[in-house]
């Protein structure tokens, strides 16, 4: 799967390379996301933790109007969380290879300052074993054939909403941040792997700073 996922990568950032090649409204940039992350569920017995995860990548700003863009890239993002009912306790955790789109919609520049809404979605791709932990609460054992292993799905697809700024820098150079709410539309757990006797739907959910450099 490692070798999937950084072929997959490697494909995906060649790509890049060339549209910026035959391109003049293309900016590309690096990034990071820390984020807090939790496992959405629509159980009422169930309570979430919130996790910090950590994410890096590329990002590319593909103009096609003055103040419309698409914001697209490759990034590895931790993603998790943990959920507990009055039985068990169970933590996960996964990384995945993302790339999102993005449509991003600018104000116009003031004192070299631009502000930016975007909207679209983040397609993922598991980058290795999804780690997850279970416990017991009093004497209930836990249930047999539970497994630690393979928790997450291969693939997720999650909403993306954001808001944030840029500040031109020297040399078309700008400096980029902001605050991004991701939401899975999918059950991202596998069922053999949830303690919980009514096999609840759990999707990664984060909310994250976007910081990034263009160039």
């Amino acid at each position: 799967m490692k070798k999937a996922t950084l072929i997959f990568s490697l494909m995906i950032a060649l790509g890049f390379a060339n549209y910026a090649n035959a391109q003049k409204d293309f900016r590309f940039g690096l990034l990071i996301n820390p984020s807090l992350a939790w496992l959405g569920n629509d159980t009422e017995n169930l309570d979430n933790s919130v996790r910090g995860k950590f994410g890096f990548g590329l990002v590319a700003d593909i103009a096609f109007s003055e103040r419309y863009s698409l914001l697209t890239g490759v990034n590895y993002m931790g993603r998790g969380g943990k959920v507990e009912d009055s039985d068990f306790a169970a933590t996960y955790s996964s990384n995945y290879v993302e790339v999102p789109f993005a449509l991003k919609m600018s104000t116009a520049q003031l004192d070299k300052m631009t502000y930016f809404a975007k909207f679209g979605g983040t397609l993922g791709i598991l980058a290795n074993e999804a780690n997850s932990t279970f416990s017991q609460k009093g004497n209930i054992a836990l249930p047999d054939g539970l497994n630690d292993r393979r928790a997450a799905g291969l693939f997720h697809t999650s909403f993306l909403v954001g808001l944030g700024t840029e500040y031109e820098l020297r040399g078309g150079t700008s400096l980029v941040g902001g605050i991004d709410l991701n939401l899975s539309f999918f059950n991202n757990i596998r069922s053999r792997t949830k303690p919980f006797a009514d096999n609840p739907t759990l999707r990664y959910n984060q909310v994250s700073l976007f910081i990034a450099v263009l160039f």
